[in-house]
């Protein structure tokens, strides 16, 4: 498996955050390493199945 990919979970488990701070800390490691010509978007995946999203926004919306 390339590095950086993590496999799939063979079942789903409910995850329980400390916070909203636990995905606006994830989002902001997506800002720092994903960012281009100044867009963003980019995804963080973890072993436990628990991964954060930023998407851009092309429609500025």
């Amino acid at each position: 498996m390339a590095q950086g990919l993590v496999p799939p979970l063979k079942d789903h488990e409910d995850k329980t955050l400390d916070g909203f701070g636990s995905i606006a800390d994830e989002a902001q490691e997506v800002l720092v390493y994903c960012q281009h010509d100044g867009m963003c978007a980019g995804q963080q995946c973890y072993t436990d199945g628990w991964n954060v999203i930023v998407r851009r926004d092309t429609d500025r919306c």
